[in-house]
């Protein structure tokens, strides 16, 4: 069995710290906090080695229909996905809850957020020419039937928190 490492990291502006309670940062009171213009948000990363690859774990948070929704994405150093993890507050249950379903999440994997080494949100989208999401370089995903407003609200919370990890992936290339 192979040993996996891991790490902790905060970046703050231009600075990049390892920390060891990076996983204490509530991403909400952050985002709070980042009205005042003098304030330097503190974005919690998670790294580590998988399998030989380089691993980095974001956490990410929005509001689906009725409250919060949130996770955490897995990408590696060139953003494209190995892994997301989504859960919610309060979704409606058969629409906008599964989007905690392995099924949906798996269709993730492989889509990736740089274009020509440039930010290209990843969207949830009805009407997608890939429904069992073949194509990974679409950067769409099959929204869920009746869940319109959640899918809208990942789809807006993977690109505004994503977004703000975009000059340390593109430090490591």
């Amino acid at each position: 069995m192979q040993r996996s490492s891991f790490r902790q990291i905060v970046i703050q502006g231009d600075e990049i710290i390892e920390d060891d309670q990076a996983f204490l940062i509530d991403i909400r009171k952050e985002a709070t906090k980042a009205a005042d213009p003098n304030y330097k948000r503190r974005l919690p990363l998670f790294t580590g080695n998988v399998s030989g690859k380089d691993v980095f774990v974001v956490p990410v948070r929005g509001k689906g229909l009725w409250d919060a929704i949130w996770g955490f994405v897995a990408l590696d150093k060139n953003m494209v996905i190995h892994g997301v993890y989504f859960d919610h507050k309060g979704e409606t249950p058969g629409l906008g809850a599964e989007i905690k379903q392995r099924y949906f999440m798996d269709d993730f994997q492989g889509e990736g957020f740089l274009v020509n080494g440039e930010f290209t949100e990843i969207t949830v989208a009805k009407g997608n020419n890939d429904p069992k999401n073949i194509i990974k370089d679409d950067q769409e995903i099959d929204a869920l039937a009746g869940a319109t407003i959640t899918g809208d609200g990942l789809t807006a919370m993977l690109k505004k928190d994503i977004r703000m990890y975009v000059p340390y992936f593109q430090s490591l290339n």
